[in-house]
């Protein structure tokens, strides 16, 4: 069973239901119900009625998930048909969420029954402490916590889609659990091997700005800085930095269009100013 449903979840809230006092108030211009809202408002682009839910993983943690309708399914209990067939499961890049799916959801959608999951600390999933400091330790964060996921649901086989690093993870998981992966299929896959022992810097950044740079970026990803905690630190200029990353990063390939942009900025926004797993 779902924890909340998160169109409901909004609805209750009136939509975003912040006090006024509080939304000019506050550092971080974010809330759970603010970026429920805008998922949803994201979600409104697709033909497709995406249902939402938090299936529980654990004592108070959740993963956020949108599915594709069927006739007498919610997204925590999947009809008969959808069981029957192996679904579409789908895992998002870093620092990501399953919303930024939205331009091909329709068109999965007709070919698959479609499950996409913010993975556990991401997105619109719950934020338990990180404590890993191994890699393999970072790995059960994510894949044992998508296994609890898969069997709430009931889910014998499927075929699992991951972007960027969610490719990484999905590979991992079918590695881990290859009797209920169906077919794996890797978008843009990203993953980081072992430093070699004979690696050096290159030497163009060893000295000057670029060094410097690079230096300084290793460092603060070992101090835990990532796009999420920027984000957070700037609070009411972090919205404004989105929308200029957003608008030029996504004008490339296929431009987004214009009532797209911001519905996407805001749901970017939401889910990287939330507090950090």
């Amino acid at each position: 069973m779902a924890v909340a449903e998160a169109q409901s979840d909004a609805t209750a809230c009136g939509g975003p239901g912040v006090p006024w006092f509080r939304r000019y108030t506050r550092w971080r211009q974010t809330s759970r119900a603010e970026a429920v809202a805008a998922e949803r408002e994201l979600l409104s682009l697709c033909s497709t009625g995406f249902q939402t839910s938090d299936v529980p993983v654990a004592p108070k943690e959740f993963m956020h998930t949108l599915a594709s309708p069927s006739p007498g399914s919610s997204p925590s209990r999947p009809s008969a048909a959808q069981l029957a067939d192996a679904p579409l499961v789908c895992l998002p890049g870093y620092s990501a969420g399953s919303g930024f799916a939205f331009r091909v959801l329709d068109g999965l959608a007709q070919a698959f029954s479609v499950f996409a999951v913010d993975p556990l600390g991401t997105g619109l999933s719950s934020r338990p402490c990180f404590r890993a400091r191994s890699t393999a330790q970072a790995e059960a964060f994510f894949l044992d916590s998508l296994e609890r996921w898969r069997a709430e649901l009931g889910l014998e086989r499927m075929v699992l889609m991951g972007h960027s690093l969610g490719g990484y993870l999905a590979a991992c998981y079918a590695l881990r659990h290859p009797d209920r992966v169906q077919h794996l299929v890797l978008v843009c896959p990203a993953g980081i091997p072992e430093r070699p022992a004979d690696w050096e810097l290159p030497a163009t950044m060893r000295s000057g700005a670029a060094g410097l740079l690079a230096r300084g970026a290793g460092r603060a990803w070992d101090w835990g800085l990532t796009p999420g905690s920027i984000i957070r630190g700037l609070g009411p200029w972090g919205p404004k930095l989105i929308s200029r990353y957003a608008r030029r990063r996504f004008q490339q390939g296929l431009p987004l269009e214009e009532r797209e942009v911001a519905p996407l900025e805001r749901y970017m926004y939401h889910i990287l100013a939330g507090r950090g797993s």
